[in-house]
């Protein structure tokens, strides 16, 4: 169902938190889907750039520069204003982020995610 839409329409999808784009956006994008990637972490940016330098790109309406990465202090108030509670974080030595997070339950009790 998903081919038939891709194919019938340009339809786009937001990959968030796309790495290096293998195999998800990988797939997408051989399924005719117009891909855009967005990641914490510069490096794997990069490499999602590097791997399909033919992807969806956009620019910054108020800077006019290309897209990059949110970067960490970015994704760190998307996970608050979506209730996630920010358990854990590391970074590796390419410099991608990663997040453990809690959702708040109605009881006050934090449920991993």
């Amino acid at each position: 169902m998903l081919k038939s839409a891709a194919k019938a329409t340009a339809v786009s999808i937001l990959d968030l938190g796309c790495g290096h784009g293998v195999p998800i956006s990988a797939a997408l994008m051989d399924d005719g889907f117009i891909v855009y990637g967005v990641d914490a972490s510069p490096s794997l940016t990069a490499a999602f750039r590097g791997r399909f330098p033919k992807c969806a790109t956009w620019a910054d309406m108020l800077t006019g520069r290309q897209s990059l990465s949110l970067g960490d202090e970015t994704y760190k108030a998307i996970l608050s204003e979506a209730g996630l509670l920010l358990v854990d974080e590391y970074a590796d030595e390419g410099k991608n982020h990663y997040y453990d997070s809690a959702k708040q339950q109605s009881r006050g009790e934090p449920t991993a995610v």
